[in-house]
């Protein structure tokens, strides 16, 4: 289906996307898909419309990460909460800027700062 997908919304977009990067593949595969074929339809359309190149490498953040489903269930803000802590970690816990966890997340500093808010993620003290 994503190939599918893929070939319709490239021909109406005018873009010439080749496929899906395996790490992309990895993450559509491996996730829950609590919605139905249009949620995946909806992704790949917004997939295409963002891609810069010829093959999809990364899923666009529209309604927060994807769960990927794992040994230990867990909930979206679980989930959401640990990969933020995981990314503000990797940038030295810098939020803005060039190398920063919003710029690594694509999301506006507005955005990571109201769910930092939200799920109560702060710097620990040093």
């Amino acid at each position: 289906m994503v190939e599918h997908f893929i070939k319709r919304y490239a021909a109406e977009s005018g873009k010439l996307i080749t496929g899906i990067s395996d790490p992309v593949r990895f993450q559509l595969d491996n996730y829950n898909w609590p919605g139905n074929v249009r949620e995946l339809e909806n992704l790949i359309h917004r997939c295409v419309l963002t891609a810069t190149g010829p093959v999809i490498t990364k899923l666009p953040v529209a309604r927060g990460p994807m769960v990927i489903a794992n040994e230990k269930d867990q909930t979206i803000a679980e989930n959401e909460r640990a990969h933020i802590i995981k990314v503000l970690e990797k940038c030295n816990w810098k939020v803005s800027g060039k190398k920063g966890a919003a710029s690594i997340l694509d999301i506006k500093v507005s955005t990571l700062n109201a769910r930092l808010k939200k799920l109560g993620i702060s710097r620990p003290k040093m």
